[in-house]
């Protein structure tokens, strides 16, 4: 009774813990919407070119990744909990300090705090269901990342209603009161007890630590040990399919962030109403929710590789249809991208998984997301001095999509990598 008992709570705090993560990743999208619905009124607040505007987004976007390394690395020390709950701190800081700057220079400062705190936040939220889910993790994956679809959808008429009614600092104050919530949420990140392989694991790595330590080795090499095993630099190089994966992300980071970035841009352009342009990241929101709870479902019947392969193309071909360039097609575009999207952004983590295991999972989300920090970087900046040359965004989202192509055709390659590459041990962390 006893044993019954205590599984039936186990499987209420799981659900506890995957609403807890469903409910960060809604919060971290509004970040994201803030700056491309607020494009317009940085641009003239700060009296700021197109490229020189981006750079908010590029930093907020390319730091998030980066901070998505650090979360790994402290979720490692610290544990899931408190690294949610700093990184949920950070972004708050950020915001109202984003709200208090008087030049672009100085929101670029708080945008780098903003990134790393939802960087950090984002990399223990997604773990997290990793050490409690096993069997069913492709559902709650598909589940927590419905989180973005539902942000998607409030986000866009929120944040445009906030900006009508309390200007442009007034709603990013508000943004971060939202935000706050996240740091309750990671508070719900209870440790999960390890088994006693894990126990050994952890046992070894330390003994494997002292011996370092101990070891006449170079103060330059015991350094780049360190590295190496705190962020398990060695998936790299154990499992090219996983390298493959990275570079597949950094395009569709790129990619999926220029276009959210200066999609209201595009559509107003067009002649069509501020309202209706924003309405576009709705129509988005509510497909990509179909989408991921539809991948959490069908994950498990099909491979996770092909479905992976094939969310690229669409995303892609989704993309090129706004060239056509009336509202209709502004509408399918965003219907069929966030339907695609909900499919690659649960499938990604199912893959990643697949590829390095549970144990070093926190390091690759952390690792591909470092990488794809580059492309977030510069990939806006980029982007809007492009539109400063040549003034089109018909180039421009033509490129967007040409870059899910670019990323899709490398995954044809798994096959083949899964052959030759030299695969990953359960103590990768000790080599």
């Amino acid at each position: 009774m006893a044993k019954c008992r205590q599984k039936n709570d186990c499987c209420s705090w799981k659900l506890i813990v995957v609403f807890a993560s469903f409910s960060n990743c809604l919060l971290i999208v509004g970040v994201n919407h803030c700056t491309g619905i607020l494009f317009a009124s940085f641009q003239n607040e700060f009296r700021s070119t197109t490229a020189e505007t981006a750079v908010i987004s590029s930093i907020m976007t390319s730091l998030s990744f980066f901070g998505s390394t650090i979360g790994g690395a402290l979720g490692n020390a610290l544990g899931c909990r408190i690294t949610a709950m700093i990184g949920g701190l950070c972004t708050l800081i950020g915001m109202i300090g984003g709200a208090l700057t008087s030049n672009i220079y100085s929101f670029y400062v708080t945008s780098v705090v903003i990134g790393l705190g939802t960087g950090i936040l984002f990399t223990p939220s997604i773990v997290v269901l990793a050490q409690y889910f096993n069997k069913g993790y492709a559902l709650a994956c598909g589940f927590r990342s419905c989180g973005v679809g539902v942000g998607m959808i409030v986000y866009g008429p929120l944040v445009q209603t906030l900006l009508d009614t309390y200007g442009w600092r007034g709603t990013i104050i508000i943004m971060g009161a939202i935000l706050a919530n996240t740091i309750a949420a990671g508070a719900i990140f209870r440790p999960v007890k390890p088994h006693h392989k894990v126990q050994e694991q952890q046992e070894m790595t330390k003994l494997n630590s002292r011996t370092v330590e101990k070891s006449p080795k170079s103060k330059k090499n015991c350094l780049a040990t360190a590295i190496v095993k705190l962020f398990r630099l060695n998936l790299l190089r154990s499992s090219y399919r996983f390298c493959v994966v990275c570079f597949a992300h950094c395009t569709y980071v790129t990619a999926y962030y220029c276009f959210s970035i200066y999609l209201v841009s595009f559509a107003t352009s067009l002649g069509i109403l501020n309202t209706d342009a924003a309405f576009l990241f709705s129509i988005s929101g509510i497909t990509s929710i179909v989408g991921r709870l539809l991948c959490g479902v069908i994950c498990g019947k099909l491979s996770a590789q092909m479905i992976y392969q094939l969310t690229m193309l669409v995303c892609g071909g989704s993309i090129l249809i706004t060239l056509l360039g009336t509202y209709t097609y502004f509408v399918l575009s965003a219907a069929i991208l966030g339907f695609a999207l909900g499919f690659y952004q649960t499938i990604v983590l199912v893959v990643v998984r697949d590829f390095v295991g549970v144990d070093n999972f926190g390091s690759a989300v952390g690792m591909y997301s470092l990488l794809s920090g580059v492309a977030g970087l510069l990939g806006p900046i980029l982007a809007g001095a492009l539109y400063d040359v040549n003034g089109s965004y018909f180039v421009l989202f033509a490129i967007f999509g040409g870059l899910f192509f670019l990323g899709f055709l490398p995954t044809l390659l798994f096959p083949y990598l899964k052959r030759i590459e030299p695969g990953i041990a359960d103590n990768i962390v000790d080599k």
